[in-house]
């Protein structure tokens, strides 16, 4: 017999196939016996039918319940639990869905168990309750209940009860295409592990599904594409060969409050072209993986705006929720978008012990929000000795922020546990999680951040409450990296204003305790006069300014390692360079020397090229002039002075007195 399908993830391993196209749903939302969905939580909201004020704030239950009950007995179907009658009562059963569309509540009562070929919902207004049991003739390799009428749009669907599908997993031999599932819309066959699109799909519009349990399906126990405004609610899902799922497009489609285990795929997916779409408050447990937003291929439909909230996720061979695209086709790549993971409880998930393995993996995700999650013993059982990540971000992820987690006991003896893992992604903010081993440094966690921040990360608050077993950062980090109050593990803080520009600021500032000016001087006034420094992280050069600051009035002159100053209104004061763009110095000094006399500089110059000029002056007889001698020219120690008096007897060498020499050079070390 052919093996149920496995879809095996390594953060997902899809093959993509098909062209597929984003279908738009129905515009007409929660008309007559519709539910219409509030997206925030996706409890039932009230609603009116045809304007009758009357029935306002009434429930989908309460409006069905106005609808007379009709027993399928009725039409002739008997009770058969060992399939003897499977023809004859799966013709009366189709009989009675047909028949009661739109006139009646088909009622399968408590007790009546039977054995069915596959039906199907072709027309809207038709309303099951399933109190008894329904289950999958051997060898049928279709669906239990096909919603499915190619081209047309079916509206205000429900299937209600506490009864249960059986899919007779064990009966059914699959073949290469054929789909064996529970409830499935525009879902009857498959290529490789995923469900072929079909070319007519039939468009659904308010589906409810609560209450019954779908089970031993070879294939999926759920798998709802093209609906819209659609609820499914208290369910159980047991022992399915591939994923529960709203898949090719599903727009304000809730899963909540149920329970699906045992599937040897995901517990439930969001899979190819879901928008508006959640799950909240579902147990996920022992399945292969546990919620997930996935699509094979960037090139399918994206997943757009997806909550998952207050779920308990436990024990699946593999991670607990992930968001991830397999396989980066276009240009962009990034089609899980807008998803926020926020109060679930994840506890002992990767049974299985995969490298790397964890909680909540993202690959290739743009806009996900991780917050106030609780994820605890993550990989706990796993004795590979590889590697566990609580929480895991690839290098092709966007915009991802982990915020105020509790990560406890993550990783085993065997397998060291990482709390969050950092695969070099782009703009990732990680913040205010805590890490914890309830036994201290001989517990499983061994490190609380770890791998590489890509670029634009932000790193801030994260702390270990109790000891690790290695270092609460073993980390990487590019150097824009910002760490606000980060604790390093040592009883330090690693904290920092990175910038690719210089910090700009005016009188006395600080910063979270830290001054970056310091008062240098006071006048006789309220002036103040500050020192401001700063370092330009990307090249280490430093720059600064003088404040004077009075009352509430700051005047900032900034100055450079060049010797350029500029003041407050602009321009610059001083910017004195050679053409070569090397800083240059100036030297003014007064000397006694006669022509010919060695005149040394004050403080030596860099280079030999060096300018001097001795200003003219009247010794009250005689106007003195001079400069170095053209024969020996200046070099960096100094020059030889030519200098003469000028009157009516023409240009005389002059004798030793008192000059001023003004000499500019290249700036001295």
């Amino acid at each position: 017999m052919t093996q149920p399908l496995n879809r095996t993830p390594a953060w997902r391993s899809y093959t993509a196939t098909g062209n597929p196209t984003d279908i738009v749903s129905s515009p007409e939302v929660a008309r007559e016996l519709g539910s219409k969905i509030d997206a925030q939580d996706g409890q039932a909201a009230s609603l009116a039918i045809d304007g009758d004020s009357t029935l306002a704030g009434e429930k989908v239950r309460d409006v069905l319940a106005r609808f007379p009950a009709k027993l399928v007995t009725s039409y002739g179907v008997v009770h058969d639990p060992s399939g003897q009658n499977v023809a004859a009562n799966s013709a009366a059963y189709q009989a009675a869905l047909d028949d009661c569309a739109g006139a009646f509540r088909l009622v399968h009562p408590a007790g009546l168990s039977v054995v069915l070929g596959t039906l199907r919902i072709t027309q809207p207004d038709t309303h099951l309750v399933l109190d008894g049991t329904i289950t999958l003739a051997s060898d049928s390799n279709t669906n239990c209940l096909d919603i499915y009428a190619p081209g047309q749009t079916l509206e205000r669907l429900s299937i209600t009860g506490r009864g249960v599908i059986d899919g007779n997993g064990a009966g059914q031999q699959g073949g290469q295409s054929a789909v064996s599932g529970g409830i499935c819309a525009n879902t009857l066959s498959h290529t490789g592990n995923t469900p072929d699109r079909p070319s007519t799909p039939t468009l659904i519009d308010n589906l409810l599904i609560s209450g019954i349990t779908i089970r031993n399906t070879f294939n999926w126990p759920l798998s709802l594409g093209f609906i819209s405004n659609s609820l499914v609610s208290g369910v159980t899902l047991k022992d399915g060969g591939n994923s529960p799922q709203f898949i090719w497009s599903a727009d304000n489609c809730w899963f909540k409050d149920s329970i699906s285990t045992g599937h040897t795929d995901g517990g439930f997916v969001f899979y190819m072209g879901c928008r508006r779409c959640g799950a909240t408050g579902n147990t996920v447990s022992g399945n292969h993986d546990g919620i997930g937003v996935y699509c094979d291929s960037s090139d399918q439909p994206a997943n757009d705006t997806i909550l998952i909230a207050n779920n308990h996720v436990h024990d699946n061979a593999d991670s607990g929720i992930g968001v991830t695209t397999a396989d980066q086709k276009s240009t962009d790549g990034l089609i899980q978008r807008n998803i926020l993971i926020t109060g679930n409880l994840l506890s002992n998930n990767n049974t299985r012990g995969r490298d790397g393995g964890g909680s909540i993996g993202l690959v290739a995700a743009h806009g996900v929000q991780v917050r106030n999650n609780l994820i605890t013993r993550d990989g706990s059982g796993t004795t590979s000795g590889q590697p566990v990540y609580a929480a895991y971000v690839s290098d092709s992820c966007q915009t991802v922020e982990i915020d105020g987690n509790l990560f406890e006991d993550i990783g085993s003896p065997t397998n060291p546990g990482t709390a969050i893992y950092l695969n070099n992604p782009h703009g990732t903010i990680i913040r205010n999680n805590t890490f914890a081993n309830t036994t201290g440094a001989t517990g499983p966690m061994r490190t609380g951040l770890g791998g590489t921040a890509g670029p634009n990360a932000l790193i801030g608050g994260n702390t270990a409450t109790s000891a690790l077993a290695g270092s609460l950062l073993d980390m990487g980090w590019q150097t824009d990296t910002i760490f606000l109050s980060q604790p390093d593990g040592k009883g330090g803080l690693i904290d920092n204003l990175p910038r690719n520009s210089n910090i700009v600021a005016s009188g006395q500032y600080s910063y979270d305790g830290r001054d970056l000016s310091r008062q240098i001087g006071t006048a006789a006034s309220d002036l103040g006069i500050y020192l401001q420094t700063a370092r330009n992280q990307s090249t280490g050069a430093l720059s600064g300014n003088i404040v004077l600051n009075s009352g509430t009035v700051f005047r900032e002159f900034s100055f450079l390692p060049n010797g350029a100053i500029s003041p407050p209104m602009g321009g610059t004061l001083l910017n004195t360079l050679n053409p070569a763009r090397t800083p240059l110095m100036m030297q003014v000094f007064t000397v006694k020397a006669a022509h010919g006399d060695r005149v040394t500089f004050p403080q030596s110059f860099t280079s030999d090229t060096v300018s001097v000029m001795v200003p003219a002056f009247y010794n009250g007889t005689n106007m003195i002039v001079g400069g170095a001698s053209s024969t020996t020219p200046p070099d960096r120690s100094g020059f030889t002075l030519g200098k003469f008096w000028v009157g009516l007897g023409g240009a005389n060498i002059d004798p030793a007195d008192t000059i001023t020499v003004i000499a500019i050079g290249e700036l001295s070390l």
